[in-house]
């Protein structure tokens, strides 16, 4: 992802400010976009569960007598399928490049931190 285009998201799609994104270093603007791209998977699935429900009510009297449909009779999302999440590793590379990305970030915008 080049430079451009993390700043496109964070200013076009998340709405930051132009002040506060070159006042946050990377790794703030990076949290910015994960926080950003999760709320945007949990309002997807938030979507998709509700329209499976209603077809699950629609259908439900022509289910046969005594017989009860579940949601997940009808389809079954792969969010909810039980898996093992998997463990991110971080490597030297990426930790480096952070690093130096927040450097830039305080020379470019006299940032001061810690």
């Amino acid at each position: 992802m080049t430079w451009t285009k993390v700043r496109e998201i964070a200013i076009g799609q998340i709405g930051m400010s132009t002040e506060d994104f070159y006042s946050a270093d990377f790794r703030d603007v990076m949290d910015a976009i994960k926080g950003y791209n999760e709320r945007e998977r949990l309002r997807f699935q938030g979507e998709w569960e509700r329209t499976r429900w209603l077809a699950t009510i629609g259908i439900q009297p022509y289910a046969g007598k005594g017989k009860k449909i579940k949601m997940t009779d009808l389809i079954q999302f792969d969010w909810e399928k039980t898996e093992k999440p998997k463990e991110r590793i971080v490597t030297e590379h990426q930790n480096e490049f952070r690093q130096r990305m927040d450097e830039w970030m305080r020379k470019q915008h006299g940032k001061n931190q810690a």
